[in-house]
């Protein structure tokens, strides 16, 4: 496995682990935090997409920017798919 596909792995788990405290959250009505695992659990896919175009970003504006540039304006995903994660 090379190491870009590692780092996309860790990426997506990283995400997987944060998505699977929702439940949890919701249930016990920590609607704030609930929201804070979804951002960043989409932003750990997102930064896992970004590495499979070799495209990294330190910071979240430039991982929303790289997303816009290359998969959005690109026809590769719809803007109404990814206006989650400008807010």
């Amino acid at each position: 496995m090379s190491r870009r596909d590692k780092e996309i792995k860790i990426k997506m788990k990283k995400s997987a682990a944060l998505l699977s405290e929702v439940d949890i959250l919701f249930i016990n009505k920590f609607y704030d935090t609930l929201i804070n695992r979804l951002y960043y659990s989409c932003l750990h896919a997102t930064r896992g997409l970004l590495l499979t175009q070799d495209l990294v970003s330190k910071t979240h504006s430039g991982v929303v920017t790289l997303l816009n540039q290359k998969f959005v304006m690109e026809g590769k995903f719809d803007v109404s798919h990814v206006h989650f994660i400008k807010t």
